[in-house]
């Protein structure tokens, strides 16, 4: 199987639906298009419909058989109804928008097919032959830096930072870090007590003796100091949270108190009695723009274990290290600079 092929297929077992590629490029059809999705609909709606029918017709038939006083025509007549409803509905939805409206299609994504084959080689040199291109795509979600487009580039990086995993130590324990990793529990700073400005992609601190730093630069959950990019809720306000961003992400007063909310998480039985397959589809939802099958496939593989384990049954310390994981494929490793200002 060459490249174009292989392509092909991890992309359709990856939920894409791929309608076509030449020499240069793959095109993929939009997977949230709700023209398909309504048309998928429909065509499962006919096809409930006609087993329904195939049913009422075999019982009519043993109806007559036995004799049995049955009003076929106005049955029939109910079928006739659904089956003129279900078609006239794609005319009148045309109707109402002035034009044809499914003859448009899907919005389709040209994907460079040099940028697959370059993925590919990447991906074999680091992991062997027998790695899946799927496991690179899209994968980063909220804790990219703001205005940064998810790129090849960006999917090769968060990879590379996961290649360590399996032997880090929540206390470093003399496991050599990769540059774009970190030890999260390294910081040791002072605790802020409150939030002065949110502005600008600024993020103020201020302290209990009077000190105030800002934030800037890096990606979004580094200056929240929430390495999981946790959203702003009853259960982070609880674990330590001192206010939100835009009405969504949690503002954490330290990296530690944002890290320990994280694992928090991952031990309530809201995720304990999860996979890490189940457990990434309610953390990082599809409704967000993430892709919640590629996110446990990556930290799986990453620690070191099938994504059908059970948080339930992963040790503190893989547990820990999934809390790592999150927060590098977020982009908390992505730091900008704390400055002192007061």
């Amino acid at each position: 199987m060459n490249a174009l092929e292989q392509s092909l297929v991890l992309l359709k077992e990856a939920g894409f639906n791929v309608i076509g590629a030449d020499s240069d490029y793959l095109y993929i059809e939009d997977t949230g298009c709700i023209l398909r999705s309504f048309e998928n609909f429909t065509e499962y709606a006919m096809i409930v419909i006609w087993f329904i029918t195939g049913a009422l017709l075999i019982g009519w038939a043993f109806a007559l058989i036995r004799g049995v006083k049955n009003d076929i025509n106005n049955n029939i007549k109910k079928l006739l109804v659904i089956f003129m409803i279900l078609s006239a509905i794609k005319p009148a939805i045309n109707i109402v928008f002035g034009r044809d409206l499914f003859a448009m299609g899907c919005k389709t994504v040209n994907v460079s097919l040099a940028d697959v084959n370059t993925l590919l080689e990447q991906r074999e040199a680091t992991f062997g032959a027998n790695s899946s291109l799927y496991e690179n795509i899209e994968i980063f979600d909220s804790g990219a830096p703001e205005g940064e487009a998810p790129d090849i580039n960006r999917a090769n990086e968060i990879i590379q930072s996961l290649q360590d995993l399996g032997n880090w130590m929540p206390d470093g324990g003399g496991v050599q870090m990769s540059q774009t990793s970190s030890n999260m529990m390294s910081f040791s700073g002072p605790v802020a007590n409150s939030i002065v400005s949110t502005s600008g992609g600024e993020i103020i601190y201020s302290y209990p003796d009077g000190s105030r730093y800002k934030h800037t630069g890096g990606a979004l959950c580094w200056r929240l100091n929430n390495p999981g990019a946790m959203t702003f809720t009853p259960f982070t306000k609880s674990h330590g949270a001192i206010a939100s961003y835009n009405g969504k992400f949690a503002i954490f007063p330290s990296p530690e108190v944002g890290r320990a909310a994280l694992v928090a998480l991952l031990k309530t039985n809201r995720y304990q009695n999860l996979t890490i397959a189940k457990a990434m589809e309610r953390y990082a939802p599809w409704a967000d723009s993430n892709n919640p099958r590629v996110y446990a496939q990556t930290l799986a593989s990453a620690i070191g274990v099938s994504v059908e384990t059970r948080l339930s049954n992963m040790t503190d310390l893989q547990l820990q290290r999934m809390a790592e994981g999150i927060a590098r494929v977020e982009g908390y490793t992505k730091q900008g600079t704390r400055e002192k200002i007061q």
